[in-house]
């Protein structure tokens, strides 16, 4: 798998780009909706989607066995993604579980990040089965 272009959304985390458009010569100014970032591109999303549940798993590993009373039953990176997983899929058995309250401030803000996914994934699904670009709006183009 190709890793992701400098110019992808990945790469430009607040960058100076994101708040003026480019010029009518610039490369990007076609292919990304004319705000230099690019995140609808498809090649992007899938050269990036690992990161987030690396981030988390190890969050939730150095929490489980660094930060004593935080976790309990994450003991190997396993156990770490296995919890990431399952909260992700929203299961959560229940046999590994936040306990103090910077690990719970860690699980809240990967449940709100999970909603967020499933938010902007719901709006280009709907948006390319109605013929359309999302536009930055938040309105489909026709």
């Amino acid at each position: 798998m190709p890793p992701c272009a400098p110019t992808c959304c990945c790469h430009a985390w607040p960058s100076a780009s994101w708040g003026s458009a480019p010029s009518p010569s610039s490369s990007r100014a076609s292919s990304d909706g004319g705000d230099g970032r690019n995140p609808g591109s498809a090649r992007c999303a899938w050269s990036c989607w690992w990161r987030w549940p690396v981030a988390f798993s190890l969050a939730y590993y150095v929490l489980g066995t660094q930060a004593v009373g935080q976790m309990v039953g994450i003991r190997t990176r396993l156990d770490a993604l296995y919890f990431t997983l399952s909260t992700t899929a929203t299961v959560g058995y229940g046999d590994i579980h936040p306990t103090g309250q910077l690990a719970r401030a860690v699980a809240s803000g990967h449940i709100l990040f999970n909603v967020l996914l499933l938010g902007a994934v719901a709006r280009l699904v709907t948006a390319r089965a109605a013929g359309g670009r999302v536009r930055r709006g938040g309105r489909p183009e026709r």
